[in-house]
């Protein structure tokens, strides 16, 4: 009998030739303590085609009669977005539209001169051409652009340029620097083609599947992935790339164009010049502008589309983008907004792979993580924390947050360890999980380890590992999540200055002292209600909101901030806040002390020693906390107030179930490093 919160759907790899040892395939992961699975379609050949069709038949079929659950990776390459090699072969029209720019600087006055127009593709087109006066020295751009789009006869635009110094800049649209057969995912009709090509055709077969068996598709990493179209100016980190990097294409589409300009209320394109370079008093406007119309559009045509889809066809959507490093509110490798690009899915969606967490390194500031530097900061206090905010915040994801974890870490990846990441996961509010994984292959080097692998000697202690994962789940997915404050996603922050303070900091000085938090987004924020001071967000409630330390806000934070301090909450600006907006200054490092000063941290408890989490949820019967000691070397000893109260504790693992004496109206817990456990008061 399958769990009634079947929580883990671990990826099985399915290649072409191997139909006869499906069956077994599933047996072997149905033994290991999991009722669902998520084909892994990567690696499979005739992906939507005959032998595919077979093959998930067959899947369809078992999985059925085991009462297993069955899930779908979207599409044939990686990531989504490819759809099955349909832009290639069908419709090349749709195929992903970047802009970049072109300048050339010319002394004035000049008269009937020509500029050549610097196209490099036959599929550049123009969106505008102007003339901006520069400085005399150095780079920066003053005053008002001339339009010389009417100038323009062919490959040429014939002018008479003023006295002085000027930039001409072209803004092209190509359709260069975004791989030539991905979509555009600012473009409707582009974002449409995934639901027409990989999951109408699986409907369309498998109908009297959706919503009992078949439970839904998984995206994996969708993204803008725009590049560079000048590599010698790529600077910094692969996940930096974002918003006023010179050199960097921008995607592209009419819709967006139309969006830009609704939102600024005129013409946009004079300003384009902004988005790469420094454009006096508009380079935030129009920065922060083409983020937000491309994060919408992102939202409208990918994320919700594919979303609403599903719902209507009594399936769910699940997946990821890539949050790294902070790109989850950048370009290229992210799609610009965590909370829009998850928004259409049922779930919240991480990943953990790659080394990317490992024990111990949570007060170090890097990790180096398969030839990449990771932040630590942001992988600790800020990735699991953006899966369960947005489940906690968005009612139509019930509380339900997954993450795909275990993947890469390689044969030397042990059960103490994968145990460690699900604590992590666990007391960050992580309850769904899509582990790596099952192959058929005895030595597969894709992604490795592989659980079922012939030799694989760690299969007891994973079966004994899985069945912990599914009842913590069924135990952490009831009831609603309490918390200390709110912490405001900073990507609009960062858009406006380009550099900001991450979420995750200020997120860090709480967890460090035994309080917890949520991330929220600016579009939830437009919409909340505040009642006896405290924020209300879906089943939610915060005694403050956090706002990162930025240099400036955009006016629609300062509009919404003023409007939360209207409505009586308390609003904390980190280090620093604008003279318009009324805010509360506390520094970063009295953050922690000021929270207890206010009485916003809920939890009476104190620990000692080691690195001790918690996770606490209101449910019908009482409350329920988990503590975990994240430390890899000391004990960590736990004091907490129990006046009144029973205390009883669960440790699903040795699944042992005990009530603790309560001496001096307080309970005491001895955790050694790696040991987490329930505590259900009431």
């Amino acid at each position: 009998m399958k769990s009634s919160n079947n929580n883990l759907m671990p990826f099985m790899w399915i290649r072409d030739g191997e139909h006869d040892k499906l069956v077994s395939h599933i047996e072997d992961i149905q033994s290991m303590g999991q009722n669902a699975l998520c084909v892994e379609s990567r690696p499979h050949n005739n992906f939507c085609k005959d032998e595919w069709w077979d093959d998930m038949s067959l899947i369809l079929s078992e999985c059925k009669n085991r009462n297993m659950d069955v899930w779908l990776l979207d599409d044939k390459y990686f990531p989504t977005g490819y759809v099955n090699g349909a832009i290639r072969e069908k419709y090349p029209e749709l195929h992903g539209r970047t802009m970049i720019e072109r300048c050339l600087d010319v002394v004035g006055p000049l008269k009937d001169t020509y500029f050549q127009i610097m196209y490099q593709h036959p599929s550049d087109r123009l969106i505008g051409v102007y003339a901006y006066p520069r400085e005399e020295k150095g780079n920066r751009v003053t005053g008002k652009p001339i339009c010389l789009n009417d100038k323009v006869h062919g490959n040429r635009v014939y002018a008479d340029i003023p006295e002085g110094i000027w930039r001409i800049c072209y803004f092209i649209h190509t359709e260069q620097f975004i791989d030539e057969d991905y979509i555009n995912v600012v473009d409707e009709k582009a974002c449409e083609l995934l639901i027409k090509e990989v999951y109408e055709p699986h409907y369309a077969r498998y109908k009297e599947y959706f919503g009992n068996t078949f439970k839904g598709f998984f995206s994996d990493e969708p993204s803008f992935h725009n590049n560079y179209y000048e590599k010698k100016l790529l600077k910094g980190n692969v996940y930096d790339r974002r918003i006023g990097d010179v050199g960097l294409a921008l995607l592209y589409s009419d819709e967006l164009l139309a969006v830009m300009e609704q939102e600024l209320g005129e013409n946009p394109v004079p300003y384009f010049y902004g988005l790469w370079y420094e454009l006096d008093g508009e380079s935030e406007r129009i920065r922060h502008c083409y983020m937000n119309a491309a994060t919408k559009l992102y939202k409208k045509n990918f994320s919700r589309k594919i979303g609403d889809w599903c719902r209507a066809h009594g399936v769910d959507y699940i997946g990821h983008v890539i949050e790294d490093n902070g790109c989850h509110a950048r370009m290229t490798y992210g799609a610009g907004h965590y909370f829009r690009a998850i928004s259409g899915q049922s779930m919240g969606g991480i990943d953990i792979v790659l080394h990317q967490v490992e024990p111990g390194f949570a007060d170090h500031n890097q990790i180096i993580s398969c030839g990449k530097f990771g932040n630590t900061e942001f992988f600790h206090y800020g990735l699991g924390k953006l899966a369960s905010s947005i489940s906690h915040i968005y009612p139509h994801m019930k509380n339900r947050a997954m993450c795909e974890v275990f993947g890469a870490y390689g044969w030397a990846e042990n059960t103490p360890l994968m145990k460690w990441l699900c604590d992590f996961l666990f007391v960050r509010g992580i309850n769904h999980f899509v582990p790596h994984a099952f192959s058929l292959r005895n030595v597969d080097p894709d992604s490795p380890p592989h659980f079922n692998a012939k030799g694989y000697p760690q299969k007891d202690g994973y079966r004994m590992l899985a069945n912990y994962m599914q009842r913590m789940s069924d135990t952490l997915s009831k009831g609603t999540h309490i918390c200390d404050a709110a912490i405001l996603y900073h990507a609009e922050l960062e858009w406006w200055n380009y550099d900001c303070m991450a979420c995750e900091t200020p997120g860090k000085q709480l967890y460090d002292n035994l309080m917890d938090y949520d991330f929220v987004d600016l579009d939830s924020l437009a919409s909340a209600n505040v009642v006896d001071g405290r924020l209300v967000l879906n089943q939610e409630t915060y005694p403050c909101l956090i706002v990162p330390e930025a240099k400036a806000y955009p006016p629609s934070v300062k509009d919404i901030l003023n409007q939360l301090v209207r409505m009586g909450l308390d609003v904390i600006a980190i280090n620093h806040c604008p003279e318009d907006v009324s805010a509360r200054v506390v520094a970063l490092d009295n953050l922690a002390e000021d929270m207890r000063l206010h009485g916003y941290k809920h939890i009476n408890a104190t620990y000692n020693g080691g690195l001790t989490r918690f996770y606490h949820l209101q449910q019908e019967e009482g409350q329920v906390y988990m503590f975990f000691n994240e430390s890899v070397t000391e004990t960590s000893v736990l004091q907490m107030n129990a006046a009144g109260c029973t205390v009883s504790a669960l440790d699903l693992l040795n699944q042992k179930y005990y009530t603790l004496p309560v001496r001096d109206h307080k309970v005491s817990i001895t955790l050694e490093p790696y040991q987490s456990i329930i505590l259900f008061v009431g």
